[in-house]
């Protein structure tokens, strides 16, 4: 089921020319879907093009964007998930708590989403000790 909506995502991916406003939509889902098919089956290609199309997806999006803020939320638990996977300290310190914060700092108090953002900042804080 997961494989039938990537191959549909990245097809869409593949067929949006960049500077589409839809492009960088595209590359967070195509990045989500990577993201639930290494947590299904492990392989580190999934992983790693996850990262890589949600950075793609965040450095397309202009800050006050609605959506940025997940679109960094989704890209730190990517980059959370590497460093618990490869214990590599880049991804934590200078990726996903850095991504957990900016999205925290673009979402304005009261919204609906920023409880679950800082979850998750705290969540790599303590990952990091």
């Amino acid at each position: 089921m997961i494989g039938d909506a990537l191959i549909a995502t990245q097809w869409a991916e593949q067929l949006t020319p960049d500077g589409h406003p839809s492009k960088p939509s595209l590359l967070n889902n195509l990045g989500n879907s990577l993201l639930r098919r290494f947590q299904q089956h492990g392989d580190m290609t999934d992983l790693n093009q996850s990262v890589l199309k949600l950075q793609e997806a965040v450095q397309l999006t202009p800050d006050g964007h609605p959506d940025k803020p997940s679109w960094l939320n989704n890209l730190g638990k990517s980059l959370l998930t590497r460093f618990e996977q490869l214990g590599d300290m880049t991804d934590l310190n200078q990726s996903s708590v850095l991504k957990f914060q900016e999205a925290v700092q673009l979402t304005p108090d009261g919204h609906p989403f920023k409880p679950s953002l800082l979850k998750n900042l705290g969540s790599s804080l303590i990952t990091r000790f």
